[in-house]
């Protein structure tokens, strides 16, 4: 599963949706989902590696000098905070209100993280004022928070696409529990 969201990384990252004077991409549809389906910690790398795979075009054709692919990687930093959060409040076993919950957290962990991370690598690799960036960065967190809810619903272990397992309330079990419960 974790090559099928490296893959969905890459082309989410070929996107490029205006906003204000920079732009955004929709790997926020991507990563609330891969939260849930992998471990946590390895969320950051699978981004990683996404990002510097929806660059490998541009590197081959001489477009973006490989050294930039360092900055690819450090792109994916905005989900060390989500993974944190998951890593210490998911419960599997909860219910999608614990999760929307959990999800909500993330995803202001993931606005301050990236945030600080940003604003201290502009600042001291190309002397930009902080000030200036709250701008920028208000539109990327407007839309992710936009997107962030999408990526929620379409979480794997919502729809059963986990690693096999359906949602409780689907299972044969469950079912027959539930008819007994009527009869």
């Amino acid at each position: 599963m974790a090559a099928l969201f490296v893959a969905s990384v890459a082309l989410a990252s070929r996107v490029e949706l205006e906003v204000g004077s920079g732009f955004a991409s929709p790997v926020e549809l991507v990563v609330i989902p891969m939260l849930f389906a992998l471990p946590a910690g390895q969320v950051p790398a699978v981004v990683a590696l996404g990002l510097v795979l929806g660059q490998a075009p541009s590197y081959l054709r001489g477009r973006v000098p490989t050294q930039r692919i360092i900055v690819a990687i450090g792109n994916a930093s905005y989900t060390l905070g989500p993974a944190l959060v998951f890593v210490l409040l998911f419960d599997r076993s909860a219910g999608v209100g614990e999760w929307a919950a959990v999800t909500a957290v993330a995803v202001c962990a993931q606005f301050l993280g990236d945030g600080a991370i940003s604003t201290a690598r502009e600042y001291f690799a190309v002397a930009v004022d902080p000030r200036s960036l709250i701008r920028p960065l208000g539109w990327i967190f407007f839309v992710d928070a936009c997107l962030a809810p999408i990526g929620f619903a379409a979480q794997p272990r919502r729809i059963g696409l986990d690693t096999g397992v359906l949602p409780a309330a689907s299972t044969p079990a469950a079912d027959t529990t539930l008819r007994a419960r009527t009869l």
